[in-house]
């Protein structure tokens, strides 16, 4: 298990790079934002900038992780296919079951490492300054979690019988905006005599709810369609 492990952060080393620059790049161009808008001798003594700038990096880091969640996703298994290492392995002593949960380690791995490093620097820095509030900043984590869920998810999908990853990882950034077009769309029809401060909290919801199930849903048929299939 433990080669397999190494296995797969080798074969994702150009991902796992990619999720350090989704992490960290944010947070360096709020460095530079704040240190030329604030004098350094000030910067002490007004904590306020670094809160504010760190909420809003935290926030585009998030919004780029939905984006890498489809990549790490799509490469998971259609990754092997690509470079032709799946015929290889398939000739190998090494259970399907054992080849799934190295590649379900590594990719939900390097997701929640970004997550869990910008959830970390949020509640070092004291949650949520003014004139962000605790709620809209849970409310944006929900609408983040869930859109990357269905690009993992469909992305996971996709893969499992994909020969490109691009073409999966495709797959899972359409299926966020064809969900999220067809309930805009929806909303305007069904709802449009309304104000739309009233129909915006139900659709938001649905698309949270949607986003989850399906995301869930795609991956647990990706999965069962890899452990079942016969390579290549």
């Amino acid at each position: 298990m433990k080669a397999q492990l190494w296995k797969e952060l080798r074969r994702n080393i150009h991902l796992i790079i990619a999720a350090g620059i989704v992490l960290l790049v944010p947070y360096a161009i709020a460095t530079v934002v704040v240190l030329l808008y604030e004098p350094p001798r000030a910067l002490p003594s007004r904590p306020f900038s670094w809160s504010v700038a760190t909420t809003i990096a935290g926030n585009w880091s998030l919004a780029l992780s939905m984006v890498l969640a489809a990549f790490v996703a799509g490469n998971a298994m259609a990754g092997e296919r690509a470079d032709r290492s799946a015929e290889f392995e398939a000739y190998l002593p090494i259970t399907r079951g054992r080849a799934f949960r190295s590649k379900a380690i590594v990719a939900i791995g390097i997701m929640a490492a970004v997550w869990i490093a910008n959830l970390g620097v949020w509640l070092l820095m004291g949650g949520s300054p003014a004139p962000f509030k605790p709620a809209d900043y849970f409310a944006a984590i929900a609408f983040f979690s869930c859109t990357a869920a269905l690009m993992f998810g469909v992305a996971w999908l996709f893969s499992s019988f994909a020969r490109a990853p691009g073409n999966a990882a495709g797959a899972g950034i359409l299926a966020v905006f064809l969900l999220g077009g067809t309930l805009m769309l929806i909303s305007y029809v069904v709802d449009a005599g309304r104000a739309v401060e009233e129909k915006r909290l139900p659709f938001a919801i649905l698309y949270i709810a949607l986003c989850c199930s399906g995301g869930i849903a795609c991956f647990i048929a990706g999965t069962m369609h890899y452990l079942r299939r016969v390579e290549p």
